[in-house]
């Protein structure tokens, strides 16, 4: 997992995010699921995961942007996928601002690629720089 650190030279707004999964991924998606299946994701999640013994729980780290006020939110997507059914449920990220859905923006095509403007000012972000690796 990477974290990066973005800021607003205009205003001093500042985001710090991380993009990616732990290095124990597989043991925590074997939590996640385990959680599904008891409920504590509601009835949709808890419904999949006990009856597809194929499904599968993942999480990862990603960066959220709000398409309608640009509120900009490091979070965590929980899913679970049952490839047999095609059936993938996350959990939703509304903006804390507005509740509108939110946007997860794809690091694995890197953050620069994005023109982030500052939720605050709405001036041009800084290029997010990766600032720490975390196993």
């Amino acid at each position: 997992m990477i974290t990066y650190f973005t800021k607003c030279d205009h205003c001093g707004y500042r985001l710090g995010f991380s993009h990616g999964m732990l290095m124990s991924f597989q043991r925590t998606n074997a939590e996640l699921f385990k959680k599904m299946k008891q409920g504590e994701f509601g009835e949709d999640f808890k419904k999949v995961a006990s009856n597809n013994s194929k499904a599968q729980a993942y999480h990862s780290s990603e960066l959220f942007r709000c398409p309608k006020c640009g509120e900009l939110e490091g979070g965590k997507i929980i899913g679970l996928d049952d490839r047999r059914n095609r059936i993938r449920i996350e959990t939703p990220h509304n903006c804390k601002r507005c509740n509108t859905k939110m946007e997860v923006l794809d690091g694995f095509i890197r953050y620069s690629q994005y023109e982030l403007i500052c939720p605050c000012c709405k001036e041009k972000l800084c290029s997010p720089i990766p600032i720490k690796f975390v196993d």
